[in-house]
């Protein structure tokens, strides 16, 4: 996971939660960008693009104070003044007022001639365009979204980010502390959508209902040791220049605001979802709401910024299941041995800072230089572990990117660990976050979230990851390369099979059956996830092969001159982008080699 307009924050069409209101936006100049030999019309328009998207940015980034504390370490820097510590708008509020930002988008963005642009100008006025197009579609659904999805909810996320939340400056330490007194109204207005959903027929079923609400019991079990009280007190701790006294003044601040506001908030989330069981007519996929379907297909357009038809989908990965499990069939086949080496098999490093560092020297040869960062791996809190993913990245603002964050969640699979860290650190979501930063690009497009990329390019080096382990072989390296790709082609497939096509678990059940036969091991568990988190694989999945996609089509147009090294400059310059803007952008380098 990563941030993107944040990794936590829904598309703005959607719950759209966490933005916020009552912020005053300095007027600045953006720094002019160096033009030559254009005439004075053709830079006065494009100065123009770029003071409204830094406009924009900065009203954008405001939205809510968790947004801009994670955006901006000095947000004066930017013009930004007097932001209110709130959570923000939830519901119908927030969906009217997306929905006149977004028109106003539109209509500001079509003024601009687009020939006059610069081509980084042109690459961000094809992402915006391409970017409203997609919410656009999804304007009549924001009561399908659900923020309170199982493994991604703001439930389990929002703890994690508060207790992130760095100490720059005293001031943050104040913002904080307002912010956590705003937790029952916000959870409050929460609970208040999630009954209009339930009037339109929308809310989850009873066994979703119970996964969330165990998760926040979890988080608030402990109420003299909560996680937020335990990380405030480290961070005050390594706060320069507070006297012992200062100190345990704020702590005892913190400690009042998590009894008086946090945990009542999470009980009322607990009571509000508890009243509203029994409620929910649907426990399939979202295919079997009203217009099930075509939410689902904004949902997946949003999720992956592939503009492939969900049939579409279907027979690509349809395919793909095929292709891969013929080359695992011809790969066992001509080593017998080859089963039994990789049930043997186990990466030599788990310390996961080793890992990291062994993948930053692995990744050279293939992947441009990064500057030196400085990260740290963090485990996921024990309240959080049983409803948190197996890890995730938590990037710094944008504004201060030597300090990287990892976490992972000690109830996952160590056996998995070294191709997760390069999933999230090197060369995944950390290598690719840092990297875009330091492009300097337009910063609006540090707000603009495509999933699609992000999980895409993560996934794609997890599984390049797999030939940097020396202790195995070439087949054995492929071999697990094949078993990880079919496993998340089929989970992406059922889960259109699910909430697209409707299947039920008897019915997923006879589809896995046709590819895996024998023992299919936790099948509920497997339609449980599908239906608790619709479209979730699909990032990761689809934008997986859309990575491959680009990758297939370089090296043919390129042949003996494709470098993997330069494809990969090319993608990380490029940076966050829908996958139709990619393809275009993809002809334009190719041209240049």
């Amino acid at each position: 996971m990563k941030k993107g307009a944040k990794w936590w924050i829904l598309p703005i069409l959607l719950a759209g939660i966490l933005l916020i209101s009552g912020c005053g936006i300095e007027e600045v100049s953006v720094s002019p960008v160096s033009y030559e030999q254009l005439d004075d019309q053709t830079l006065k328009r494009q100065a123009e693009f770029d003071q409204w998207t830094e406009d924009l940015f900065r009203s954008q980034v405001v939205s809510d104070a968790i947004t801009l504390h994670y955006t901006l370490t000095r947000p004066e820097d930017f013009g930004i003044s007097d932001a209110s510590a709130t959570f923000g708008l939830v519901g119908e509020a927030l969906h009217k007022k997306s929905l006149t930002e977004l028109a106003d988008m539109q209509t500001r963005l079509a003024e601009f001639s687009y020939e006059t642009l610069s081509d980084s100008q042109k690459l961000t006025y094809d992402i915006l365009a391409e970017y409203i197009d997609t919410q656009w579609m999804g304007k009549d659904y924001y009561l399908y979204a659900e923020a309170l999805t199982p493994t991604t909810g703001i439930h389990v996320q929002l703890p994690v980010l508060l207790a992130e939340y760095q100490f720059y400056r005293l001031q943050d330490v104040e913002n904080y502390l307002n912010l956590l007194s705003d937790l029952p109204r916000y959870y409050g207005d929460l609970i208040t959508f999630e009954q209009e959903k339930s009037s339109a027929g929308l809310f989850m079923s009873d066994p979703i209902a119970d996964e969330v609400i165990t998760a926040c019991q979890d988080f608030i079990s402990r109420e003299e040791e909560n996680y937020l009280i335990r990380a405030f007190n480290s961070r005050i701790d390594a706060f320069p220049g507070l006297s012992d006294e200062m100190k345990n003044s704020y702590k005892e601040r913190n400690a009042s605001a998590v009894h008086e506001y946090v945990i009542p908030a999470y009980q009322t989330l607990m009571d509000g979802l508890t009243a509203l069981k029994g409620t929910g007519r649907n426990s399939e996929g979202l295919a079997h709401l009203p217009k099930g379907k075509e939410y689902y297909e904004y949902l997946v357009r949003a999720s992956t910024g592939s503009d492939r038809s969900v049939e579409e989908m279907i027979t690509w990965l349809e395919a793909w299941i095929i292709l891969d499990i013929n080359e695992l069939k011809e790969l066992v086949q001509g080593n017998p041995d080859l089963l039994e080496k990789y049930e043997r098999f186990s990466f030599p490093l788990t310390d996961p800072e080793a890992i990291l560092e062994d993948l930053k020297s692995k990744m050279k040869a293939d992947f441009p230089e990064l500057p030196e960062v400085t990260y740290s791996v963090k485990y996921i809190d024990e309240s959080l572990e049983a409803s948190s993913s197996p890890a995730f990245y938590l990037a710094p603002p944008i504004d201060r990117t030597t300090d990287q964050a990892i976490y992972i969640n000690r109830s996952a699979n160590p056996s998995s660990l070294y191709t997760t860290l390069a999933h999230e650190g090197y060369p995944g979501h950390l290598y690719q976050n840092v990297s875009f930063a330091n492009q300097h690009a337009n910063h609006l497009r540090y707000l603009l979230s495509f999933k699609g990329y992000s999980e895409g390019w993560a996934t794609y080096v997890e599984n390049l990851a797999y030939n940097y382990c020396e202790s195995a072989d070439a087949s054995t390296c492929r071999l697990m390369q094949l078993f990880s790709d079919i496993n998340l082609e089929i989970s992406a497939l059922m889960d259109l099979y699910v909430n697209y096509l409707g299947y039920n678990q008897e019915e997923m059940t006879t589809a896995l059956s046709k590819v895996y036969g024998g023992d299919l091991g936790n099948v509920e568990a497997l339609y449980h996830h599908l239906i608790g988190n619709p479209g979730n694989y699909q990032s990761y999945t689809i934008g997986y092969l859309e990575m491959k996609e680009l990758r297939s089509t370089a090296e043919k147009a390129l042949g003996d001159q494709f470098q993997a090294i330069e494809f990969h400059r090319w993608i990380i310059e490029t940076g966050p982008a829908p996958f139709t803007v990619l393809r275009g952008q993809l002809q334009n380098w190719l041209n240049t080699q």
